[in-house]
């Protein structure tokens, strides 16, 4: 007997505008260098891609463009900045990032907040003019809305500004990590300084430090080194080619600089390894996973370059800790990259030729960002109420799509309720069918439809019946972990 009651149909629905992610793996162009794999045609200032999402920023005159780019180069407009309408005038070198997660923290809504307040897959892009820097929000659906402005990182002085999430946590219970709530958001100018916002929902930038007043200037492409980078422990490293040959410095929250012992010349910035992501949607195989990507920009149309992970694991731990150093300018024969290791200090050594001319950004692709999909309750019911003192099943859908094929995802993994945390219900039984699309009806695409105990699902016991939202989490294609995340 079915306890539960259709007479509405309760549906969870959240905008999709992910980047089809099978088209992030195209076949090979070429192995002209050791471990570069493919080149993109695309031209982008700063870059930044999760399993579902590989988005770029450049200038175009006052506003700042966001694309999504596919494996042949091509590009789609995702968003765009109001172009000087809203008295942001004039546009130098945006950077983008994509706040984290926050594991064991459920947030609110979808996608889910992190700790520091900023929805996890959401992104985030500076806009710099001669008064200062601007910081918007893009939203899955490409909304832009003005996130904080008034940055004092100017280009009528030659400078811009970068972002970056604080990656590491250093408790759990807290959720603190060594510069305050985990997922905060960094922001460092080319000036020397660096500021952090510590919460979403008041944001303020909050001066770290000011490099300069050490002599330290030009800093570039921030990366917080994990916890296992031995010179300087979950503090936030940045990159400089105009410090000696180029160096790379380090800053813990109360001001304290190391820098790193090596150098490698013109370095503009840094990437720590993430260690486990290694995975993208779509592919098998020896295609699996491309996992590094490069930017070179030029006046018209630049190159992204991907390097596959392999690599990275080959011999295991061989990048634990450790990041790839990129350069700028034109100082040297080849635009390689480095690899800068714990070891005596922080060293860095040769690590592949690189056929770019100048690196204005680089990124891992992020795996600590889950992938929003479209969870449908008691689909192809003209409408569902969960009654409250029932003791049967509910059938859930997770929508398939592209991003997250239905039998990519791992049963197991799958939890539905209340909040889609630890505790919530585990599938009883499932199947794979097409049963509902992101419009309700079959679409072709197969589904992945669970069934959860009602009284697993910990909803409140009021109002009944139940009427408010459903989330669902879990991870597709296991053994990899790409999280997803859906509810509303």
């Amino acid at each position: 007997m079915n306890f539960v009651l259709r007479t509405r149909r309760l549906r969870v629905l959240v905008v999709l505008s992910l980047v089809v992610v099978s088209m992030l793996l195209g076949p090979g162009i070429g192995r002209t260098y050791a471990f570069h794999e493919a080149t993109f045609a695309a031209n982008a200032t700063g870059l930044a891609v999760t399993p579902s999402r590989f988005l770029i920023v450049r200038c175009n005159g006052n506003e700042v463009k966001v694309l999504s780019v596919g494996a042949n180069g091509s590009s789609t407009n995702f968003a765009d900045t109001p172009d000087g309408t809203d008295g942001v005038v004039g546009c130098l070198n945006p950077s983008i990032a994509i706040p984290p997660s926050t594991d064991g923290y459920l947030g609110s809504g979808v996608p889910r907040q992190n700790f520091a307040g900023f929805r996890s897959g959401y992104a985030y892009i500076t806009q710099t003019t001669s008064t200062g820097t601007t910081i918007y929000q893009i939203d899955l659906a490409g909304n832009v809305t003005e996130f904080l402005s008034s940055v004092p990182c100017a280009s009528s002085t030659g400078h811009y500004a970068d972002l970056v999430f604080q990656t590491v946590e250093t408790n759990t219970i807290t959720h603190q990590g060594p510069f305050g709530n985990h997922g905060l958001m960094f922001i460092t100018c080319t000036n020397g300084k660096i500021w952090k916002v510590n919460d979403a929902a008041t944001p303020g930038a909050v001066l770290i430090i000011d490099l300069l007043t050490q002599g330290i200037d030009n800093i570039q492409g921030p990366s917080q080194a994990p916890t296992g980078f031995t010179p300087a422990s979950g503090y936030l490293c940045v990159a400089s080619p105009t410090e000696g040959p180029g160096r790379v410095f380090c800053v813990n929250n109360a001001g304290g600089v190391v820098t790193v012992d090596d150098t490698w010349p013109d370095a503009n910035g840094l990437d720590f390894f993430p260690g486990t992501c290694t995975y993208e949607p779509g592919t098998t195989g020896a295609a699996q996973g491309g996992n590094y990507y490069v930017s070179t920009p030029v006046s018209t149309v630049g190159t992204i370059f991907k390097y596959l992970p392999s690599p990275f694991k080959t011999p295991p731990g061989s990048f634990a800790n450790a990041a790839l150093v990129t350069r700028a300018g034109n100082n040297q024969p080849n635009k390689g990259l480095g690899k800068l290791t714990p070891a005596s200090g922080g060293t860095i050594a040769a690590y592949d030729a690189h056929p770019g001319k100048f690196h204005r950004d680089a990124a891992f692709v992020d795996c600590s960002i889950p992938t929003v999909v479209i969870v449908d309750v008691s689909p192809g019911e003209a409408g569902t109420v969960i009654n409250q003192k029932s003791q049967g099943t509910v059938p859930i859908s997770i929508v398939g799509s592209a991003a997250v094929p239905a039998t990519s995802i791992d049963p197991l993994s799958v939890r539905c309720g209340f909040t889609g945390g630890p505790g919530d219900a585990q599938v009883i039984s499932y199947q794979i069918k097409d049963i509902s699309g992101p419009d309700g009806n079959p679409d072709g695409i197969l589904d992945f439809v669970g069934y959860f105990e009602r009284t697993e699902m910990n909803l409140p016991p009021t109002p009944s019946p139940w009427r408010g939202p459903i989330f669902c989490r879990g991870t597709y294609s296991a053994g990899n972990d790409p999280r997803f995340d859906g509810g509303g």
